[in-house]
């Protein structure tokens, strides 16, 4: 599997030289998160006399991308999170030679950070750069499905390099000894993206016209519109998402004599998962922005629908108001345009020429307007497959977006809104009282949370 590659790297040395990593409380499925903790010792040892130049041991967060569907091509890797830990010359051999039979234990404490270092991230994007410089999730190495496709990959790894002096162990340089761990960090909800006018990834609101049949004549306007539900929270003891809910607001206005407005129902609801990548580094949001097209900007975008689960199907139940004003202009994502007569046309004669369809004592004062709102209650199909938190780094970004597609009658039109959607962590409280220094990067930011997301 082409995790392998990323979560060991076996050792180049012969026999004679060993570097084993052993960390305190591990096991493969093991989740840290912002505050954790990852304590061990790194032994090693020869079975026969070596000089050695240098122990090092770090704790590494790396992002590794390759072009989509090119399988056997090389990763491009991105360093993100390097902490060293200094390595006191006493705890190597006088004269840094390893005398056969002799071992050294060197004691290390990691924390997972809230934040990275500001070296981590140089894009000049302010909004781009806080979201950078907050830890990546793992990516590509869950026991179930993270919606990758095995051309991205976040990992987190203890390394401890022994670098063999020139006499070492036969003609090898170095002897490498990797183990990775899982880490989820905590991400706080974020405010509701800005959706500018300019953004054709979301439609949080279309307008369509009613027809009896295909060709038949108007018989209304329908309107429908939604807003950004609440984040789901993904709970780290079960990686399962709490339920969140959808609000439909429906406007319908009848265009003609039959005016009862048509039945609606829901006729599917997806979540797209979107893993936007690159083999460079991205300075923007790729669902804040519409950007480039990805054979201008480098960013493969890779969308996998599945549906959601949706918990008591609603009813829509609708209220009839009387419409006072004339009757507002499509808006931008209507699928025809409707040609609109003000008030003051509405209490003349119209034309014969415009208008035929609507019933010619369809006056202001009976101008009527029906709304509903349908609250539609939804879970995520976490039994197979693994939503990890929205989050953005300067190679990897995974963003969320629900499909809706509500229809009218049994065959009838159907209207689809698009809508982001946010996926939160709140990590765990981790109480410790280490026996050891614990390692940050010298360079890291400060621990708080980044302010909000802000054109």
């Amino acid at each position: 599997m082409p995790s392998k590659i990323l979560n060991y790297i076996p050792s180049r040395a012969k026999s004679s030289c060993n570097v084993e990593i052993d960390i305190q409380g591990h096991y493969e499925s093991r989740i840290y998160t912002t505050g954790s903790t990852v304590q061990g010792i790194v032994k090693i040892t020869s079975q026969r006399k070596t000089a050695i130049q240098s122990i090092q041991v770090d704790f590494r967060g790396t992002a590794s991308t390759r072009q989509a569907f090119q399988y056997g091509t090389p990763f491009t890797t991105h360093t993100f999170m390097h902490i060293p830990i200094p390595i006191s010359e006493d705890l190597l051999s006088a004269g840094h030679v390893l005398q056969a039979g002799e071992s050294h234990s060197i004691p290390f404490i990691f924390e997972i950070p809230s934040n990275l270092s500001s070296n981590a991230c140089n894009h000049q994007n302010t909004a781009a750069r806080e979201r950078h410089l907050l830890p990546p999730p793992s990516l590509g190495s869950w026991m179930k499905s993270d919606l990758t496709d095995g051309s991205t990959y976040v990992d987190y790894a203890i390394r401890a390099r022994l670098v063999l002096g020139n006499e070492g162990c036969a003609e090898e340089k170095f002897v490498d000894q990797n183990i990775s761990i899982k880490v989820i960090p905590m991400f706080p909800e974020q405010p509701p993206i800005n959706i500018s006018s300019f953004n054709s990834q979301y439609y949080l609101s279309q307008t369509k016209t009613i027809r009896r049949n295909l060709v038949g004549a108007k018989e209304g306007i329908l309107r429908v519109s939604t807003t950004q539900p609440r984040p789901m929270t993904l709970n780290l003891d079960h990686l399962q998402a709490s339920d969140s809910q959808l609000a439909i607001d429906i406007e319908y206005i009848p265009l003609s004599t039959r005016r009862t407005p048509p039945e609606i129902r829901i006729k599917s609801a997806v979540i797209e998962t979107v893993t936007s990548f690159s083999l460079g580094r991205v300075g923007y949001l790729p669902d804040h922005d519409d950007t480039l097209s990805s054979t201008i900007s480098g960013v493969a975008p890779w969308v996998a629908s599945h549906p959601l689960l949706l918990q008591g199907v609603r009813q829509v139940n609708w209220e009839k108001f009387t419409d006072i004003s004339p009757l507002a202009e499509p808006e931008r994502r209507a699928s025809e345009p409707i040609q609109v007569v003000p008030d003051s046309a509405r209490t003349q004669t119209p034309p014969s020429t415009t208008r035929i369809s609507i019933d010619k004592d369809y006056s202001q004062s009976e101008a009527l307007i029906y709304k509903a709102t349908m609250s539609q209650s939804f879970m995520l199909p976490t039994e197979k497959l693994l939503f990890l938190p929205t989050f953005h780094s300067c190679m990897v970004s995974r963003t969320y977006r629900i499909r809706i597609t509500l229809a009218t009658r049994a065959h009838g039109t159907t209207i689809s809104l698009v809508v982001p959607f946010q996926i939160t962590s709140e990590g765990r409280n981790n109480a410790y009282d280490p026996i050891l220094p614990v390692y940050y990067d010298s360079d890291s930011v400060s621990r708080e949370s980044p302010p909000p997301y802000s054109r």
